[in-house]
Formats: C-alpha cells, structure tokens, sequence
C-alpha cells in the first residue's frame, strides 16, 4: 500500500490536537490545585469575591505547565508562615500525600518521568516533525505514520493517567467540601490554630510527641502558667 503526504495530515492534525486539550485539561487542574481567598472587611466575609478561571487565558508553555503541576499536585506541602492582618481560605489539592517520604519521592519521579515523555512527544509533533518528515515521497511517508502511530499508543497512555488524576481531584475536591460543611468544623479549626501556636514557638515544648495534637489541649501538656503564657502570647523571655 503506497502512502503520500494527504494520509498522513489528518493523523498529524489528531494528535497535535489531543496535545492541546491535555495541556488545556492539566492548566485547568493548575490552576485548581491552590485556591486562596483573602477577606478583609466583613462585607467580603458576606459577600465573597469571585474566584475567576483563569485556565482558559493561561499562555504557558506545555513545559512550565508540567513544572506547576509536579509542585502543585506532586510536590511537598510548603507553609511559608507569613503574618497576616486579614481572614484567609486556603485549599491545597495534592495526588502525593503518602504519609512516607520515600514513597512520595518514588511517586513525583515516576509521573515527572512520564510527563517529560509527553513533553517529547509534543515538541516533536509541533517543531520538529517537518524537519524529520518532509513527507516528499512514499518511503519518507510510510515511516511518518509508523511514527505518529506509535506515538498516539503513547499518548492515550497520557490521556488515562490524566483522566484518573481529574477523578482524583473531584473526589478530593468533593471530600473536602463535605468537611466544610461539617458541623464539628469550628472545632476542629480551633484544634489546628492550637496546634500552629504550639509547633516550633517555645524550644522547651521541641520535645514532646504532638502527633495526637488535634485530640488535645495545651492544658494536656502542662500546667505551668509561664509554658502556658509563652504559647498563648509569645512570652519567651523564660527560655
């Protein structure tokens, strides 16, 4: 069977366009993965500002949006403890959250090696195929379609490993809704703002096992009114 120039666009034109709706659905889970809302004035608490998506007007390229979505969904949770004078919501989505590191490092690697596949793929068919291909006569043809074919194999590969990491996010997502809906959810953010006064402020309380923080108060630690005065407001001068 002898191939030209005219069998081989309409696979080319495929694939090039399922590139385009993998980076499309990947700026969408980006931009999805860290959520932030910051309301300074009670008229904000009441009428919150619009979160806007922005994925559709993203103008990344494919590489810069694989490096946001390694550290977003892949990366480990960063707390850059800033001060702040307003009310903040923020929600964090991750497909990495392995309580044991090594298997959080084994996890990033392996999908940071498949996407640097995909990327290959991707900026072969956009700048380099022509050059490789010039589809000038039947044997330059007929190696063209043995590529292209075996590189959309590849990339349904990609387009189900994508798929199950946006079932992920909607499950994570649905998860997390349900927890703000929670009726314990005033306690339990009490119970987080004691723990973040009591990790790493007073050098004296390094020591002890917080890993049941969330089931207790600073009153299960200790009674001694300075400890207890360092915690609440900071009082250091004791140490």
């Amino acid at each position: 069977m002898s191939f030209t120039a005219k069998d081989i666009y309409p696979l080319l034109g495929e694939l090039l366009y399922i590139c385009q709706r993998i980076e499309w659905t990947m700026k969408y889970l980006v931009e999805q993965a860290y959520r932030k809302v910051e309301f300074k004035t009670v008229d904000e608490l009441q009428k919150p500002p619009k979160i806007e998506d922005k994925w559709m007007s993203n103008s990344d390229t494919l590489g810069m949006v694989i490096k946001d979505f390694l550290q977003g969904f892949y990366g480990e949770p960063v707390d850059d403890g800033a001060e702040t004078n307003c009310i903040k919501l923020e929600l964090r989505f991750s497909f990495n959250a392995d309580a044991d590191a090594d298997v959080r490092v084994e996890n990033r690697q392996r999908r940071e090696g498949e996407l640097a596949e995909l990327l290959t793929i991707r900026n072969f068919l956009a700048h380099q195929f022509g050059l490789k291909y010039p589809l000038h006569d039947e044997e330059n043809c007929a190696s063209a379609l043995v590529y292209l074919e075996e590189a959309k194999a590849k990339l349904k590969r990609h387009i189900e490993q994508l798929n199950l990491e946006v079932k992920m996010f909607q499950t994570i997502r649905q998860e997390a809704s349900s927890f703000a809906s929670s009726p314990d959810l005033p306690m339990i953010m009490e119970r987080l703002r004691r723990a973040g006064e009591l990790k790493g402020r007073i050098g004296k309380l390094k020591t002890y096992d917080f890993s049941d923080m969330a089931n207790r108060t600073i009153f299960d630690y200790t009674d001694k009114s300075d400890v207890i005065e360092a915690i609440l407001y900071g009082e250091t001068g004791m140490l």
